[in-house]
């Protein structure tokens, strides 16, 4: 496969990935970094130990990494030349990083902070763009019909607004920073009103909107020293029927395979997994408890790669049940506080991806047990198998079984 080497969205790139895949096959028994060093480039180096190993053999799939599917569709290069736009994005600078994280976490209804985003990247339909495609005959803002309608005319620079804008209890605001585009002046709203005043502004944007909408469609329009106190209202009507929603409990829900603590079997398997980004490794952690809690057995592997922590998770599933059927070990529970893992387990809902990919190796050896399955538990009921995961970052790359007490360890 050829790929313009800029691009790293897919888990294995360039020229590579045949020599790659010979290596690769072998990197959980394990493949020196030097090894790798003396036939790759340290960016390539880079790749190759993200990329997460199954521990099967199976068909090489070639997956897009920014899609849940992993497929690549027309929606995706969409998507990729969109993020090359020089607007704010979750993936570009700081700043932006910030913008987003205050829109996105704001009190706002869900579907003002997606106007929002529209707001800011330029994609609600006002009369200049619209003009400009052909779609309609003038730019003129139809309010005061003096001055092309763009993004800042509409909500921050048109006279017939400035009535609605002084009725604001932060007015000051405006006056100080009306003269900014859109993107400064909602930046520097961020750094001066408080999160309740800040989701009461996006209200009032999108309710400035609706007037424009509904004069134009509708011909009616509020008066505009009433729509900051309609904005207010509908702000705290949001947030009351939001208090009135009954909160998720995991008790009300179908028991499924959430544990609840018992099992067939007096031995108890905890599992988790631990990750080094900087050290590009990762471990897991398996411990055999009795009843009373002392620990019977347990399995420290270290591994070479630095793979998200989800993909660690279900990999330490994974091996664990492959310990316990080479063993024949007498339990039907392993239990991991991996919640997600356990959903999907239970959906067999299967994408293209890397952790589909575990999770369907998953199933295919727990159909070799039968009374065999994974539960889930509270991260305070697995701290052992935690404990054990973060031990064995720190060893050296091999797998080291015990019996007894881990203390000694």
């Amino acid at each position: 496969m050829e790929a313009d080497e800029d691009h790293h969205d897919f888990f294995i790139m360039g020229a590579t990935l045949a020599i790659a895949r010979v290596m690769i096959m072998d990197l959980s028994r394990v493949i020196p970094r030097g090894k790798l060093r003396s036939h790759f480039y340290e960016s390539d180096i880079q790749d190759i130990l993200e990329v997460p190993i199954t521990g099967f053999s199976d068909k090489d799939d070639i997956i897009w990494s920014r899609e849940s599917s992993g497929l690549f569709t027309i929606k995706s290069a969409y998507h990729l030349a969109l993020s090359t736009q020089d607007i704010p994005s979750s993936s570009s600078t700081v700043t932006s990083r910030k913008f987003w994280n205050k829109n996105w976490h704001s009190k706002a209804p869900p579907k003002i902070k997606h106007f929002m985003w529209r707001v800011v990247s330029d994609t609600i339909p006002v009369a200049s763009t619209l003009f400009a495609k052909h779609i309609i005959d003038s730019p003129l803002y139809s309010f005061c019909k003096n001055s092309p309608e763009t993004v800042h005319h509409a909500l921050l620079g048109c006279s017939r607004l400035r009535k609605a804008w002084k009725s604001l209890r932060f007015v000051d605001h405006y006056h100080k920073y009306k003269h900014l585009d859109i993107i400064d002046f909602l930046l520097c709203s961020f750094e001066a009103l408080d999160k309740n005043y800040l989701s009461i502004l996006f209200c009032f944007l999108w309710a400035l909107w609706n007037q424009r909408n509904n004069y134009i469609h509708r011909n009616t329009v509020v008066h505009a020293a009433d729509i900051f106190d309609w904005s207010v209202n509908y702000f705290f009507q949001y947030l009351d029927a939001q208090q009135n929603i009954q909160p998720y409990s995991v008790a009300a829900q179908a028991p499924s395979r959430v544990s609840n603590g018992a099992s067939g079997s007096s031995l108890q398997v905890y599992i988790d997994a631990a990750i080094d980004v900087r050290g590009q490794k990762h471990s897991y952690g398996i411990v055999v408890a009795g009843d009373s809690g002392f620990v019977k057995a347990g399995v420290v592997k270290p591994c070479i790669g630095g793979i998200p922590a989800i993909i660690a998770e279900a990999k330490a599933i994974y091996h664990a049940i492959q310990w316990v059927q080479l063993l024949h070990l007498p339990m039907d529970v392993l239990k991991t506080n991996c919640k997600t893992i356990v959903d999907k387990l239970n959906s067999c809902n299967w994408n293209a991806s890397p952790l589909d990919d575990i999770l369907v190796g998953i199933k295919n050896l727990l159909s070799f047990s039968l009374n065999l399955k994974v539960e889930h538990v509270y991260r305070d009921s697995n701290q052992l198998a935690h404990w054990v995961a973060k031990l064995g970052l720190g060893l050296d790359i091999n797998e080291l079984v015990c019996n007894g007490s881990l203390s000694s360890l």
